[in-house]
């Protein structure tokens, strides 16, 4: 992921130089694609809170109230990722945070660290998401 501003967009030696910092882009494929906004944990049990309150609401009404909210197969998903304690991504980010905390501590403390030490510390925080 690299951070530009948008005028930029155009010059490839701009983009790696990481001249701006306002709008977060990806690059795909040799294009440069505006990065995917996630709906936090938190928003989707709002939204689901609120059409399990209403359930006669159709779903241009739920979506005036919250656009997110873009299909109704969507009240099926996010109820499984809230089951589940996040989206896969959300759940790989903790894991990923939590391993590299792990590792920059057992550094810190000049600590040999081997790559079963980081399978153990990966395989330590996934139990917290069964």
């Amino acid at each position: 992921m690299v951070n530009i501003c948008a005028c930029f967009i155009t010059s490839p030696r701009l983009l790696y130089a990481g001249i701006c910092q306002d709008i977060d882009f990806e690059i795909e494929e040799g294009r440069i694609v505006p990065e995917k906004t996630q709906i936090c944990l938190k928003q989707k049990k709002k939204i689901l809170s609120f059409i399990d309150a209403h359930p006669n609401f159709s779903l241009k009404t739920i979506q005036k109230r919250y656009p997110a909210f873009k299909q109704p197969h969507y009240k099926k998903r996010w109820s499984y990722q809230i089951s589940c304690g996040g989206s896969e991504k959300e759940i790989l980010e903790a894991i990923e945070n939590y391993t590299l905390e792990h590792f920059k501590e057992a550094r810190l403390l000049l600590k040999p660290v081997h790559d079963v030490d980081i399978q153990r510390w990966g395989i330590e925080k996934s139990l917290d998401f069964r």
